[in-house]
């Protein structure tokens, strides 16, 4: 495994726009595939760092989402795919549907939960994690505000 990581790693190091010679889609699909594997290999608490330090937009619709008790009533619930009215109906706030709607696409592109549909979401291991009571990922967030 060692000798192929090694050689994914040159490979993705040495590409370039010009290497894809006019080929958008898959200079697009590759730059895709190497975010999406970025989030991935990210740890939880490399994620909470660079939201607070790098994604100024994002920490406060992870805000929103801790003071609302999403996070905690989505984790508690099971997770699962869930629409702005079933969201709006376990949060322990009441959050405007429209405002909720562009949070979750705004979190969304930023690979903490996941648009599986059109208006139809569903959390990821690190979304979990913030409602996870025996992590210390939302207290930790709770505590830079």
């Amino acid at each position: 495994m060692a000798d192929s990581t090694r050689d994914l790693i040159q490979k993705l190091n040495a590409a370039t726009a010009i290497d894809f010679d006019n080929d958008d889609a898959a200079r697009l699909e590759l730059a895709m595939a190497a975010r999406k594997l970025f989030h991935r290999l990210e740890t939880n608490t490399e994620k909470v760092l660079r939201f607070v330090n790098e994604e100024p937009v994002v920490y406060p619709a992870i805000q929103v989402f801790i003071d609302t008790g999403l996070w905690d009533a989505w984790t508690a619930s099971g997770g699962g795919e869930k629409d702005v009215d079933e969201l709006r109906a376990i949060a322990s706030k009441d959050i405007d549907p429209e405002l909720l709607q562009h949070l979750l696409q705004l979190l969304a592109s930023s690979h903490i939960i996941e648009e599986v549909g059109e208006g139809l979401f569903k959390p990821t291991v690190f979304s979990l994690s913030l409602g996870d009571k025996s992590t210390l990922i939302a207290p930790a967030l709770r505590e830079t505000t």
